[in-house]
């Protein structure tokens, strides 16, 4: 089985064969290069919690596509418009009669319905039962197998679908998509918060030991500032008292030549 991306697919290349009767409907199955056309939906919301899904009598998923990933609601207009354009083209072959477009158009149900939400759009699949089960599988993150019903509403995940064909009813006609595979993709929080305690005392030390030294080392320049100034000071001191003595022995000597 191989699982297509949908930005890979060209939708024109898509294969419809001739309806045939199945019980009360016609089935025209859908092949992609001669595979069954089997695709993936990456990280997208799920808008409903399941868990009570197993009460339902036809369980289904819903997706909330945002914006940004347009293209994938964007595959499912073109897979619809291709779905009504090749009705349209061998509505004869199928039907044995023209239909007119309009008709064709009218009947047909689209995937990709429109939503108030000019933000998101949603896309709605349903769940494949057997015996009254639900057989779509459902995994965690590390790709454990879990109950679909764990599945909650708002829960981010990734979805294989399988799209198997045209449906035709007595008053409309549908694709036929169910989900095959599940897979929950855990939230990422940026908050990170630990049990354990890590703040290293030792980190803490040695920054004291640096901050200590560095306090020392501007109080030891100060005080070799202070005493370089205080000997400078001492010095001039020195320097004048030795100056007024040689005046004053100038000054002794001239009296004394008066006196003589």
């Amino acid at each position: 089985m191989s699982v297509l991306k949908i930005n890979s697919i060209d939708v024109d290349k898509i294969e419809l064969k001739k309806p045939e009767k199945i019980n009360n409907v016609y089935y025209s199955n859908i092949s992609y290069n001669g595979d069954p056309l089997i695709v993936q939906l990456d990280k997208v919301n799920n808008n409903k919690d399941l868990k009570d899904i197993d009460n339902i009598k036809f369980p289904s998923i819903e997706l909330d596509i945002p914006k940004r990933k347009n293209k994938i609601y964007n595959f499912f207009i073109s897979l619809d418009n291709n779905n009504i354009k090749q009705t349209i083209s061998n509505s004869k072959d199928w039907f044995q009669k023209n239909i007119p477009p309009e008709v064709i158009d009218q009947m047909y149900k689209r995937i990709s319905k429109s939503t108030k939400n000019e933000s998101n759009s949603i896309l709605k699949f349903k769940l494949p039962i057997s015996k009254g089960k639900i057989v779509c599988k459902s995994y965690n993150e590390k790709g454990e197998e879990i109950n679909i019903s764990s599945i909650n509403e708002n829960s981010t995940c990734s979805i294989i679908l399988h799209i198997r064909g045209l449906k035709f009813l007595k008053q409309h006609y549908i694709c036929d998509c169910y989900v095959s595979q599940i897979k929950l993709h855990k939230k990422i929080n940026n908050i990170i918060v630990d049990n354990k305690c890590l703040i290293n005392e030792s980190i803490n030390d040695s920054n004291d030991i640096l901050d200590t030294e560095l306090l020392e080392n501007i109080d030891n320049q100060n005080k070799l500032k202070s005493l370089i100034e205080e000997i400078n000071n001492k010095e001039r001191e020195y320097i004048q008292l030795k100056n007024n003595i040689v005046e004053l022995k100038l000054e002794q000597s001239k009296l004394l030549e008066l006196i003589n």
